[in-house]
């Protein structure tokens, strides 16, 4: 299986559904390109989504579509559920919480649905609901993961369901989606690459920050609480595993995360901001077009299978 033709797109790429990143022109700019771009909803009220889906509508090609992604953990979900369901768009991924209720009212309205998954289990339990694919997303994953690598689960997932499986977490480079195909995804789901487009509305110190860190500088935070998120390491990122060490109430947690994401995605605060990135911030090193990331990726991948040609020989 292939997303690439069972979704009717030139490439086998969806564009994660970031939270406050995942806006209209970014969304609009991946499809355009051949992708699969996401409007998201974490982060947003629900009018601020709608606003974001119509721009969206307003810069898509007439010849391409994009998609939404429900993060289920937002006390608004259930308006932006319903906005969603009599909405003209065709393609939803679920994330952040049980899609048990969401998926068969999904599937009712005529849309396309994948849920985000951490690993198989999960993925046979959304093909019971009905859903039509899942994204596995593995450790290496910015902002919320689950605790298996992508790699290493994604076999276990893909023997476990018939429905078609997108891994994610940790891409960002061609010659990773032909890996991913090779061991039998039917695309990637890439978020990091996309945050330092032009498309993507992030203030440049969130971009500069990811082109200028390593892919081993990165934090994850809440692990102790059962919410683990990766991040780039910094001052608010060590304070933050200094607080688990020691056993820090609920009230000083809130306290340090209150406004860390919009400090990153807004203003570009290094320091305390919650710059939610992947260890894939390794393969990113400078600022580019949306067009010009989707080019870069198609020839990281040919490139890719010239050298599997190459080695066909030592096996």
């Amino acid at each position: 299986m292939n997303i690439a033709e069972l979704l009717n797109i030139k490439y086998p790429i969806i564009q994660g559904g970031m939270a406050r990143i995942s806006r209209g022109k970014l969304a609009a700019a991946v499809s355009n390109a051949g992708g699969l771009g996401l409007v998201g909803t974490g982060g947003l009220f629900t009018d601020e989504f709608i606003k974001e889906y119509e721009i969206a509508k307003e810069l898509i090609d007439d010849d391409k579509y994009f998609g939404v992604n429900l993060v289920l953990i937002e006390p608004d979900r259930e308006e932006k559920l319903e906005f969603i369901k009599n909405s003209d768009v065709k393609f939803v991924t679920i994330s952040g919480g049980n899609p048990a209720k969401y998926v068969p009212i999904l599937k009712e309205a005529g849309k396309t649905v994948y849920c985000l998954i951490g690993n198989s289990k999960m993925a046979k339990k959304c093909e019971d609901l009905g859903a039509d694919g899942v994204i596995l997303e593995g450790l290496e994953a910015g902002g919320h993961l689950s605790k298996a690598t992508s790699m290493a689960s994604l076999i276990p997932t893909i023997k476990a369901t018939k429905l078609p499986v997108v891994a994610a977490g940790g891409y960002a480079d061609g010659a990773q989606v032909l890996a991913a195909q090779v061991m039998g995804a039917a695309g990637v789901q890439m978020g990091t690459r996309f945050l330092v487009a032009d498309e993507c509305e992030v203030h440049d110190g969130y971009k500069e920050a990811i082109i200028e860190a390593k892919e081993y500088e990165t934090d994850i935070t809440g692990t102790l609480a059962g919410d683990p998120v990766r991040q780039i390491a910094n001052d608010m990122t060590k304070q933050s595993l200094e607080y688990e060490k020691r056993g820090a109430n609920e009230e000083e947690f809130i306290k340090l995360y209150t406004g860390t994401l919009k400090r990153a995605v807004f203003e570009g605060d290094r320091k305390t901001g919650s710059m939610m990135a992947g260890t894939s911030i390794g393969l990113v090193d400078e600022k580019q077009s949306v067009a010009e990331i989707f080019e870069e990726l198609k020839e990281e991948y040919n490139k890719a299978l010239e050298d599997i040609e190459k080695a066909k020989k030592f096996f």
